[in-house]
């Protein structure tokens, strides 16, 4: 226990996301499932979790936590995507990419970040003329996105 106190699902996400971001992916690991311990219905921290094992190459439990996370909310859009980076990785295009259509039939593609991060695993894996369609998207939905205008440079 922290603080003498728990924390909530949403706190124990964004210390993650923290630790996440500062390189610490084996602390992120640890803050999820002290989360995971006490809210095992927590969608967001199984997405972090999936994130975190991508970031540390463990491609299976990745895809065992973003499993674990659309079985709780089969629609929710970061574990889509997750799952879908992660089935790029096991070389599984075709459902990678049916996964990133579905979230951008949902709305999603007007969000930026997401599309950033579908195009990216595109890219990654090679596929760039479907990374370089995800990017287009994505810069025409907002023109001035530098980080957007760069990843359709490198396709």
């Amino acid at each position: 226990m922290r603080e003498d106190r728990f924390l909530s699902s949403e706190e124990y996400d964004e210390q993650a996301h923290r630790l996440y971001n500062d390189g610490d992916f084996d602390g992120a690991l640890e803050m999820l499932r002290e989360g995971l311990s006490l809210y095992p219905s927590a969608v967001e921290l199984y997405v972090g979790m999936g994130y975190a094992r991508l970031a540390r190459e463990e491609i299976a439990w990745a895809r065992r936590s973003f499993r674990s996370a659309l079985v709780l909310d089969p629609t929710h859009e970061d574990a889509l995507v997750g799952m879908g980076e992660t089935l790029l990785r096991l070389g599984n295009h075709a459902r990678a990419l049916a996964y990133f259509r579905e979230v951008q039939a949902m709305g999603f593609d007007e969000d930026v970040d997401l599309m950033l991060t579908m195009g990216r695993a595109l890219y990654r894996e090679e596929l760039y003329a479907e990374a370089r369609d995800v990017f287009a998207k994505a810069l025409s939905i907002r023109p001035a996105s530098r980080d957007t205008v760069a990843a359709l440079g490198y396709c």
